[in-house]
């Protein structure tokens, strides 16, 4: 009788196990969150089903979908300046203290030609990001 017991809780457990790790596969979060994100998340959950703590896995879980609402509740003129531009022009925006989007907004192209490894191809793409985060946030 308690071998049938065991048996049955493990069966629970496994089930309880794919389900988790089944959620955290969706597309859903793996579109909207970053591969290393969703692959603390997933280590979390892991860990946490391993331990036999099914309540914290669901936590965990639970907080993969806050993060994914909080991005996707991001404005578009508020997105990271590395989500936008590429990694080599970003970085040079960030030395001169320019983070996302909206602080472009008040940046003059001289001063964006000033600043070493910019140029009209650069700054092109810079208007480009810009023009395509208004156009999202306005709806046009």
């Amino acid at each position: 009788m308690i071998a049938t017991t065991d048996a049955k809780k493990r069966k629970q457990a496994m089930g309880k196990k794919r389900k988790w790790k089944a959620k955290l596969a969706t597309p859903h979060f793996v579109q909207v969150l970053d591969d290393t994100v969703v692959d603390h998340y997933a280590t979390q959950v892991r860990i946490q089903i391993a331990r036999g703590h099914w309540d914290a896995a669901h936590a965990v879980v639970n907080a993969a979908q806050r993060e994914v609402d909080r991005v996707q509740k991001r404005k578009p003129l508020d997105v990271p300046i590395h989500e936008a531009i590429d990694v080599r022009t970003g970085n040079t925006l960030e030395q001169v203290g320019i983070y996302v989007l909206r602080d472009l907004e008040n940046v003059s192209r001289d001063f964006l030609l000033s600043l070493d490894n910019m140029g009209e191809g650069t700054i092109t793409k810079i208007v480009n990001a810009l023009r395509n985060a208004v156009l999202l946030e306005t709806g046009k």
